[in-house]
């Protein structure tokens, strides 16, 4: 009986670790490109600067390794809608790449690396 419980908490333990590896937080903050300048809000809000010039402001949600781009200025107008992207943070570089297609050329041709947070 010993054995059967040992065995148990094991597997529950080691199970927790692995919940806790996979779960990850998306690194709101500011971030860099040359230029650029993304900023990511805790609420939700995101901005695009480009120098001191606003390129575009708008909305982004995080679903696991999703970005979910809501609407903006930008994209707004050109009528393109929302896009999702599949996010990465590892060693100060934020990345992304497109799942499906992404109508928005200004938001789809953007920098893919970030760095940051700031």
């Amino acid at each position: 009986m010993k054995k059967i419980m040992w065995t148990i908490a094991c597997i529950l333990l080691i199970a927790a670790a692995l919940s806790a590896c996979s779960n990850k937080e998306f690194p709101t903050g500011s971030y860099t490109n040359q230029r650029y300048t993304a900023i990511f809000g805790d609420d939700g809000s995101f901005t695009l600067l480009f120098g001191d010039e606003l390129v575009t402001e708008g909305s982004y949600s995080i679903e696991g390794d999703e970005l979910h781009w809501g609407h903006d200025t930008y994209c707004d107008a050109e009528n393109a809608g929302t896009a999702t992207y599949r996010w990465q943070y590892e060693d100060g570089v934020l990345s992304y790449e497109v799942i499906g297609e992404d109508l928005c050329e200004g938001r789809r041709d953007s920098p893919r690396k970030w760095f940051g947070p700031k």
